[in-house]
C-alpha cells in the first residue's frame, strides 16, 4: 500500500481532514495537503513521519514516536499530533505513522519562501511596470503567440488589481496567478498553486 492509500485510510485525519494530494515525500517523512470537511473545506497541510521496525514491540515504537513528537511540541509549525499503527498485508505491526497537524500560516510562509522563483526568469518571464507605476505584475510570460501576465501571491489574500488592471487593458487570452490557493480555472484567470510554481511553462504553453 503508498503512502497515500495508507494515509487515506486514516480518514477523517484529525477528526474532520481528508487527504487531497501528496506535496512532498522522501526517506520517512511525507507533507500532504488535507482539505476539512465543512462548507468552506478549508485547507491544511500535515506532516507524517513513519517509525519502522519490524522486530520492534509495539510499545518501543510507541517511544520512539513520543520523542519525535515531543521534539516537535516547540515548533512554530505544530498545532496537533495523532498517530497510527502501521500493518503489513498479514497485518503485523510494523511501524507508526506519526502524523502532525501543521500551522497552515507559518507552512505557508516558509512554503513561499523555499520557492526559486528565478527559474520563472529561465523559462521566459519577465517583469513589467506601466509607465506610471500603477500596475505593477510580477512577470510577464512570451508564449510565442501573445502575453501572458503573471502575478505571485504570499497570502491567502487573492485581490489581483494589477492583473485585473493589465487584463482590462490588454486583453490576454489568459491570465495567472500563482498563490496559497488550489488550483482553479475562472474565466479569465487561472489560479496555479505556488507549490507547482515550475510546473507555469507547461500550463501556458510557453516555448523554451
Amino acid at each position: 500500500m503508498n503512502i497515500k492509500d495508507r494515509l487515506t485510510s486514516y480518514e477523517p485525519l484529525f477528526q474532520h481532514y481528508y487527504v487531497e494530494e501528496v506535496i512532498d515525500s522522501h526517506d520517512n517523512e511525507t507533507i500532504i495537503r488535507v482539505k476539512k470537511d465543512d462548507y468552506l473545506q478549508s485547507v491544511a497541510y500535515v506532516k507524517i513521519i513513519s517509525i519502522y521496525g519490524h522486530d520492534l514491540p509495539v510499545e518501543e515504537l510507541e517511544s520512539q514516536a513520543k520523542e519525535m513528537k515531543e521534539s516537535m511540541l516547540n515548533s512554530d509549525h505544530y498545532e496537533d499530533d495523532e498517530q497510527y499503527l502501521i500493518e503489513d498485508n498479514q497485518a503485523n505491526i510494523i511501524g507508526i505513522d506519526l502524523c502532525i497537524l501543521l500551522d497552515q500560516e507559518k507552512y505557508d510562509e516558509e512554503m513561499f519562501e523555499s520557492q526559486d522563483f528565478s527559474r520563472l526568469y529561465d523559462i521566459g518571464l519577465y517583469y513589467y511596470t506601466n509607465e506610471r507605476g500603477s500596475c505593477e505584475i510580477d512577470f510577464i510570460a512570451d508564449t510565442g503567440a501573445g502575453i501572458i501576465p503573471v502575478e505571485v501571491k504570499a497570502e491567502t489574500n487573492l485581490k489581483a488589481k494589477s492583473l485585473r488592471t493589465y487584463y482590462e487593458k490588454f486583453k490576454p487570452e489568459i491570465s495567472v496567478r500563482t498563490s496559497m490557493a488550489d488550483y482553479k480555472m475562472e474565466e479569465w484567470l487561472l489560479n496555479l498553486p505556488l507549490y507547482a510554481v515550475e510546473k507555469l511553462a507547461e500550463e501556458v504553453n510557453i516555448d523554451q
